[in-house]
């Protein structure tokens, strides 16, 4: 009888635990150390809630930020039915921040790859854009440049995004603001609106994680610097920001972390 009981117990306490485990199209936010495993190429995994989740590998320089010893991480994702990399369920989309705060526990040791399935590496080069590149903006590096705007032109919205806690401009927000420009400059736009925003971010256990007061001017003012330098004059550009970070769902937050730029023709 005790066999029984146990056996039955054993069986409601299996189900509890694959009924916690998120399904896909959960949505993930939450906060961790990064692990390093040495698979070719090396990849990245983090732990959350006794899950393990990729979160990215080394890859070359148009990709993001990756993650860094001894900080924790933010991950943002999609819970996916995908097969596992590296053993972690895969998030899509996924961003991941790196905090600035230095967490001296998130030192582990390169794990080994212990029969892991690694990602699959990234091919070499990139292919070529499937218009004519334009070169409005001048040399800015063949691997910059972005297709010429066809018309008819229009008034535009953009969207330059960041990681958090950050104006940082990472690769692929790079090539973003080459986009801007060179529409911008082949429609000839009369001014540029820059609205910069920070944002807080909802975590799956709850908690409220809200970046620096003052981020929104600050990125709005990077981008307004890196426009002009790259040959926008001033007076025709208006900065402008958002004094408080905006609502939060654990769904679109990362989306909110941003600096809008309206290009008026």
């Amino acid at each position: 009888m005790r066999t029984r009981r146990w056996s039955s117990l054993l069986a409601v306490l299996s189900a509890a635990t694959l009924a916690a485990e998120p399904g896909p199209g959960t949505h993930l936010n939450f906060l961790s150390c990064p692990l390093l495993h040495d698979t070719t190429p090396n990849c990245w995994t983090a732990r959350y809630a006794g899950e393990t989740y990729f979160i990215g590998a080394e890859r070359g320089p148009a990709e993001s930020y990756l993650p860094q010893m001894k900080h924790q991480v933010l991950v943002e994702g999609v819970v996916t039915d995908e097969p596992r990399i590296c053993g972690g369920r895969v998030l899509r989309p996924l961003r991941v921040s790196v905090m600035p705060e230095l967490d001296l526990s998130c030192d582990a040791p390169v794990l080994p790859a212990d029969g892991l399935t690694p990602p699959t590496p990234p091919a070499r080069g990139s292919a070529p854009p499937a218009a004519r590149a334009s070169e409005v903006l001048g040399p800015v590096g063949s691997f910059m440049r972005t297709p010429e705007p066809q018309p008819p032109f229009t008034d535009r919205e953009f969207r330059i995004d960041f990681d958090f806690g950050t104006d940082i401009i990472v690769d692929q927000m790079q090539r973003r603001v080459i986009e801007i420009l060179t529409y911008a400059r082949t429609a000839r736009a009369s001014r540029l609106v820059i609205t910069g925003h920070s944002a807080t971010t909802l975590l799956s256990n709850g908690e409220r994680l809200a970046e620096p007061r003052g981020l929104g001017e600050q990125r709005a003012r990077k981008i307004a610097d890196v426009f002009a330098n790259l040959g926008t004059p001033r007076e025709r550009m208006q900065v402008d920001w958002a004094e408080s970070s905006e609502a939060h769902d654990g769904r679109t937050d990362a989306a909110r972390r941003r600096v809008r730029v309206r290009v008026i023709l």
